[in-house]
């Protein structure tokens, strides 16, 4: 009997994880990646499927994409776009290569305004009927209070964190994400002038830019972890 031949893995990808809202942010950034040479998926917590209002299948949805290409892939570097920053912290345990956090609004953990005006923004208009809202928000709030007890201390892969929104409290977000990260190799990058999101930013160029480089650094050993 012939012997059945393993295909090879390739050495390297980037998977970006992002909100119910951010696809097109999500591609915009994929193109560049891919442009420059870099194989590029993303994922969101809305999966394939019918959307649903459970957070134990929003997080599920990210990390079986994760998976699945670890079995093509030898190193993945996962890019969070903002809301999508969340689910990285519950992917730690798969061990990614490198994480970048882009635009992460880590000020909701803390502030309950702000996670009512992200869920209005990002999760309420993928969601249908008077009921299931109503269940998304509850999962919601307990899916960042989750991720506010996990934290990024237990990260171990280099992380690079970006920040492109203008509003005092966005900068504020990166500087106080960027001050709880402890593993050696971290790098901060604001452009607190650039506009509201990554695709109407004056510095849309220069993030995929970093993104890219971030990424090369890691796949040519540069980066490792800790």
């Amino acid at each position: 009997m012939a012997a059945i031949k393993r295909q090879k893995k390739r050495d390297f990808c980037c998977l970006i994880c992002h909100g119910f809202g951010d696809g097109a942010q999500a591609e915009l950034l994929a193109y560049h990646l891919r442009g420059s040479g870099i194989d590029t998926y993303a994922s969101s917590p809305a999966g394939n499927q019918e959307i649903r209002a459970y957070r134990q299948y929003w997080i599920h949805c990210c990390r079986m994409q994760y998976l699945r290409l670890r079995k093509q892939y030898e190193r993945i570097v996962v890019v969070g776009l903002e809301s999508g920053a969340f689910y990285l912290m519950h992917m730690a345990d798969l061990k990614p290569a490198g994480m970048v956090f882009l635009n992460a609004p880590i000020g909701c953990l803390s502030s309950l305004p702000r996670r009512i005006q992200l869920f209005w923004s990002d999760i309420r208009p993928a969601m249908k009927g008077v009921f299931q809202p109503v269940e998304a928000f509850y999962h919601f709030h307990c899916f960042l209070n989750e991720t506010q007890e996990i934290g990024v201390k237990q990260l171990t892969c280099p992380v690079l964190v970006i920040q492109t929104r203008a509003e005092q409290a966005a900068e504020a977000d990166a500087n106080d994400l960027y001050a709880h990260l402890t593993m050696q190799d971290r790098t901060i990058r604001c452009y607190p002038h650039s506009g509201e999101s990554l695709i109407g930013s004056r510095a849309a160029l220069a993030v995929c830019s970093d993104v890219f480089q971030f990424c090369a650094r890691i796949r040519a050993g540069e980066l490792k972890l800790s």
